[in-house]
């Protein structure tokens, strides 16, 4: 006990104390007047913590370490849940003021705070305390939208990263900075247009993955990738028509086994989450248990504008194929891409090639378009033999554009 004491009127001599015998005095003393909150924390920790001075007087401490020096840890232990959730959404909604202070706060850090600011939304909802609900659920849906968007930002510095189109000095000075500034806010569509444009397909794959999106805008930003683009490389994005669907649609994925496999959103970020667990994946689409762990357990609450009852129908996505597969045709003349494209889109109809369709609408068309490239495919393959002149290849794509314009009519003026 008399070493106890001797150790305590150290550590009082040391910060300058000396006639102060209350240990409340003391710890005001150095919050008020030394600003050192990191030392009244030790000092109320050593004569007894939260059980001696109350709650008040230690958030106090904590909340000073965290204004002060952005402590994670501190803003963890601060009891008042509204303060945190004010303070995150603080952080979240600065997009113009000072971000200095964040700057040197690790992205995993600014993950661990958003977290900490959902759960304290948990926590408010769950007991009646005068509290608007609407209030707290719209804060919680906000967190757990920053909460996936920054595991989504990591991910896609890792590809660049990888690539080497990213400095390694330039991603770790400012990475926070440019998240709470720039991808924080952004549309995700947005984002994944500028992917699609740029033919990064692993990107755009991980845009999808992570973040469901209603078929519609992902049909349009699909639209975007460069047209001599390789079918095989993005053919795993493709739209499918599956009856009863949700509204961000179905992925149909082709196993080593020639197998076919229709997946929802979410199956498709599980199927991923297995496959880099057995390091088959060419890329990471979580970035440690945790983020996994989440966003299996939250993935619907975040959805890009689906709507449940929203629908789309066989047709429009018929359309949507028969489009891109002439814009293929008229902008690069690539007739095997045309193929390609038309075979991906009867096997996501429903359609079986062999059987053919007796249905007049686009579905029909997309059938002639895969048959007329088929049959003009395999003469390209056989003339190659006989010729390479310019005449040649003018008077294919002639006659292709005439068989273009065959399918594309009414079937009662062709007949």
């Amino acid at each position: 006990r008399i070493e106890e004491i001797s150790s305590q009127l150290t550590i009082l001599r040391q910060l300058g104390v000396k006639k102060i015998s209350d240990p409340t005095e003391i710890i005001s003393h150095l919050l008020q007047q030394r600003s050192d909150p990191a030392r009244a924390l030790a000092v109320a920790k050593r004569f007894g913590g939260a059980d001696k001075f109350g709650g008040s007087l230690m958030n106090e401490c904590q909340t000073q370490l965290w204004e002060n020096g952005r402590d994670v840890q501190a803003l963890k232990l601060v009891s008042d849940d509204v303060y945190v959730v004010n303070e995150i959404l603080e952080l979240d909604s600065n997009i113009k003021g000072d971000m200095t202070v964040y700057e040197d706060m690790a992205l995993d850090d600014l993950r661990q705070v958003y977290r900490e600011a959902y759960n304290r939304c948990e926590k408010l909802s769950a007991v009646k305390n005068g509290i608007d609900p609407q209030w707290i659920q719209y804060n919680a849906l906000r967190f757990s939208d920053a909460i996936r968007r920054i595991g989504t930002f990591q991910l896609l510095q890792r590809q660049y990263k990888s690539k080497g189109d990213v400095d390694d000095n330039r991603v770790s000075s400012a990475a926070t900075n440019r998240f709470l500034r720039g991808f924080r806010h952004f549309p995700l569509s947005m984002i994944a247009s500028s992917a699609a444009s740029r033919g990064e397909i692993d990107a755009l794959t991980l845009l999808f993955a992570r973040h469901p999106m209603p078929i519609q805008t992902r049909m349009k930003i699909l639209d975007l990738i460069p047209l001599d683009t390789e079918i095989s490389r993005y053919e795993h994005l493709l739209p499918c028509f599956v009856q009863g669907s949700s509204s961000d649609g179905n992925f149909l994925l082709k196993a080593e086994n020639h197998h076919s496999y229709c997946f929802d959103a979410l199956q498709l970020f599980s199927h991923y989450c297995a496959m880099q667990q057995e390091e088959q994946f060419p890329f990471e689409v979580f970035v440690d248990e945790l983020d996994k762990d989440y966003l299996l357990s939250n993935y619907r609450c975040c959805d890009q504008g689906c709507d449940a009852n929203q629908s789309i129908s066989r047709e429009e996505i018929s359309l949507w194929y028969l489009r891109r597969a002439i814009d293929i045709h008229n902008r690069t003349g690539l007739i095997l891409l045309v193929r390609q494209l038309t075979e991906s889109a009867l096997s996501r109809l429903s359609v079986q090639i062999l059987r053919g369709t007796e249905d007049n609408g686009a579905v029909g068309h997309v059938v002639y378009l895969y048959a007329c490239a088929e049959l003009l495919n395999h003469i390209l393959v056989d003339k190659m033999k006989e010729s390479f002149s310019f005449d040649f290849w003018t008077a294919t794509r002639e006659l292709f554009t005439t068989v273009l314009e065959f399918c594309s009519m009414e079937l009662s003026t062709a007949v």
